[in-house]
């Protein structure tokens, strides 16, 4: 019994552990994607800022 449910606690850390790691996986892309979405669009709104400034 004790092995039975030592070897089924491992098994459900063990899940626990892949969903973890896929989600902090997940949301390191997110927060990657989400500072390159905002860098691009800020150096892509820039010039356009600048020139109705300089207007």
């Amino acid at each position: 019994m004790s092995t039975a449910t030592f070897t089924k606690q491992m098994e459900s850390l063990k899940v626990i552990s892949n969903i973890f790691s896929g989600y902090l996986r997940v949301t390191t892309v997110v927060r990657y994607t989400i500072v390159y979405f905002l860098n691009f669009s800020s150096y892509s709104f820039r010039p356009k800022m600048l020139s109705t400034f300089k207007i």
